[in-house]
């Protein structure tokens, strides 16, 4: 071999002053005998100051043992060389890792061998390791502290971690399945774990396993769990994956209650009405699409009300409970029940024509009836009225259908009651009045004829009521008490007064405009006191129309509202807070269809009233009744007190008007006098 080339020891020596490494030789097996420049920046000492010293002096006193016992290893022959690590301390007392290559060297005539060798500074290796095990370490206690479980595969899919959690979730050790297959260990329900893998490896994406997904574990029960699937991805390459699964039974529980209560009424257990409206919608789909009947059944428990007081609240709720279970159990298997509203029950039956539907509403009218129930010993006799709608027309829509079942219950009810009457059968045919209704708020029908009020001292004409009229598509108009009712049974009211009112005040602003003086009765509902929107419609209406009247604001204006007292209730306060609006802006109040009864008179002493209006008809009683007179006479100083002028209204005759002027009423309207002046078109 050629040798020329080899480096001389000269050019070694050389060499050594720019090594990083320390090159070190030591005598016998305790002195250091050679040391290259670099340990001064190894240690901090000089080389001269480091010769012949013991080559223990600098080595960490924890790791002195373990150095002497390599030394001793090497110095008999035990091992032919050592690479070690351990810690030296440094001049300025700073400790640091050298990691250790020694081997023996044998001298001439010495028996001990020299060992010679390099040592090199790792601390930052050494202190980035301990990092990384920090790290490892804080990983894993995070992953073991995690409630949801955590596994880690490898690229071909097999188990190289599991957490606390997921052990056990499965119900397997992770000791005894490291290194499996992952489908060999875990089985899921309702999705396909290893297709799931597969493709968030290969396409490098998370998948979702979530929903229906149940997990098998390891006795062979499931629990409902969702998967997250996340790729492990390095230097744009998948080598694995986690799967962190999540124990969703509670929340699942949860969601099935929260699903219930939502599509339930709780008192009774029925379905709710959000639950039948979406039935109902599905069925008119389905039948539409088979060309198939279905009916429903209205059903009302009759004098609810009167139980509810006589009996109390909470017999009440149980009367709900056990009327709704005798009515399902009166049902067929698939027919649905649910709570429609208060004491309201709606059936809907699925390929039903309406004659087996009525003959279903008999027997559930039966049931109830022969309930047996008691409160204090007695018998408390319980009845329901029945409507009864099919889709027999399956172009029309499920509104239509339920509509016509609605009107069904209410001929029942105004049949009297304890009965099934069916859509169709001969009627007062609220229904074909609500069409008109409903008709004629889409075609702007509605009008207002308007009759005069008279003052009975004078005789001078003083003011004038607005009357609701419809025009038909016969070519007439329709008065007030033909639809009125109609509009109310399906809560079309609030509707008719915001196409009517603002009619009024025109008409009011028009003649004020002249400079008459004559007040303008218009009527209003509950319906619309009861929604605030239209309240501030009304107000908004009346800022345009009055302002002829703007001189007089925060006064009484010559607009009066006209208010039934059978519209109040038993809540005076909830009406005169839906009312202040309107009387703060200066409107005025009258009470229509005042009665002797208290709730009438606390409404005169609770309510800004300026207008009371009684029924000739309360008025003919006078003629035969002392006591009934004496009433009116207590009204009239009633009003007195309060400031209010009482009108007297359907005066048909001149009996009536005789004694209308004999009891000293200030007012009076009726055909008597002046008919109403009605609207001769539309225009």
């Amino acid at each position: 071999m050629d040798t020329s080339q080899e480096p001389s020891g000269d050019d070694l020596a050389a060499l050594l002053p720019y090594l990083r490494d320390v090159v070190f030789r030591t005598r016998g097996r305790t002195y250091w005998s050679y040391l290259s420049p670099s340990w001064e920046t190894l240690t901090g000492y000089t080389v001269e100051e480091s010769l012949g010293q013991h080559i223990l002096d600098l080595v960490h006193p924890e790791d002195r043992q373990q150095n002497a016992a390599v030394r001793d290893a090497l110095a008999d022959g035990q091992a032919p060389a050592s690479q070690h690590v351990k810690r030296m301390i440094r001049k300025d007392g700073r400790v640091i890792w050298v990691e250790v290559d020694v081997r023996p060297v044998y001298e001439p005539g010495s028996e001990v061998p020299a060992g010679i060798g390099t040592l090199r500074d790792v601390s930052d290796r050494i202190r980035l390791h301990a990092t990384l095990q920090e790290e490892r370490h804080m990983a894993h206690a995070t992953l073991a502290a995690l409630s949801e479980g955590v596994i880690v595969l490898d690229f071909a899919r097999r188990i190289r971690f599991m957490n606390a959690a997921a052990q056990e979730l499965t119900g397997v050790n992770e000791t005894a399945v490291r290194n499996h297959p992952i489908t060999e260990v875990i089985r899921i329900q309702g999705a396909s774990l290893g297709a799931a893998i597969h493709d968030s490896i290969a396409h490098q994406y998370p998948r979702f396993l979530s929903g229906r997904t149940q997990l098998v574990i390891g006795d062979g029960t499931v629990a409902d769990a969702d998967l997250a699937i996340t790729p492990l991805v390095e230097n744009g390459r998948a080598r694995g994956c986690v799967i962190v699964i999540r124990d969703v039974r509670e929340q699942r529980q949860l969601q099935t209650q929260l699903t219930y209560q939502a599509n339930h009424d709780l008192l009774t257990r029925l379905s709710n009405r959000a639950a039948m409206q979406d039935a109902l919608t599905r069925e008119h789909s389905r039948a539409m699409r088979h060309s198939t009947p279905y009916t429903l059944l209205l059903i009302d428990l009759d004098h609810f009300k009167m139980v509810n007081d006589h009996y109390g609240h909470a017999f009440g709720d149980d009367v709900l409970r056990q009327v709704a279970n005798a009515i399902q159990h009166s049902l067929r298997e698939s027919d649905m029940l649910a709570r429609w509203g208060g004491e309201e029950f709606l059936a809907l039956l699925p390929d039903t024509d309406q004659e087996e539907g009525a003959a279903v509403a008999e027997r559930a009218r039966l049931t109830v009836e022969r309930l047996d129930l008691h409160c204090h010993g007695l018998r408390v006799p319980l009845t329901v009225s029945i409507g009864v709608g099919c889709n027999a027309h399956l172009q029309d829509p499920a509104e239509s259908v339920l509509l016509r079942t609605d009107a069904a219950l209410y001929e029942a009810k105004q049949a009297g009651r304890n009965q099934v009457w069916c859509d169709g059968k001969s009627g007062l045919d609220v229904l074909g009045m609500a069409v008109r209704v409903q008709q004629a708020l889409q075609l702007h029908y509605l009008r207002l004829a308007f009759q005069p009020i008279f003052d009975l001292t004078t005789g001078h004409e003083v003011g004038h009521e607005a009357l609701a009229r419809l025009w038909s598509a016969e070519g007439r108009f329709y008065a007030a008490k033909t639809f009125i009712q109609a509009a109310r049974r399906l809560n079309l009211l609030h509707l008719v007064d915001a196409a009517l009112i603002p009619q009024a005040m025109a008409h009011c602003s028009a003649l004020q405009s002249t400079r008459s003086t004559r007040l303008h009765f218009v009527n209003i509902s509950a319906d619309l006191l009861r929604r605030p929107e239209y309240i501030r419609r009304v107000i908004e209406t009346a800022l345009e129309a009055c302002a002829h009247c703007a001189g007089t604001r925060n006064s009484d204006l010559p607009l009066v509202l006209e208010l039934s007292a059978r519209e109040f209730g038993d809540d005076t306060r909830k009406i005169r807070t839906a009312l202040a609006p309107l009387l703060d802006f200066g409107m005025q109040l009258a009470i229509d269809r005042f009665s002797t009864g208290y709730a009438s008179l606390r409404h005169l002493g609770e309510l800004p009233v300026n207008y009371i209006k009684l029924e000739g008809d309360l008025l003919r009683n006078v003629a035969s009744s002392a006591s009934m007179r004496a009433v009116i006479r207590g009204i009239q100083h009633m009003a007195d007190d309060t400031g209010a002028r009482i009108i007297v209204e359907h005066v048909q005759d001149a009996d009536t008007d005789a004694l209308a002027r004999d009891l000293g009423i200030d007012w009076a309207q009726g055909n008597f006098y002046a008919a109403a002046q009605e609207p001769q078109s539309l225009a």
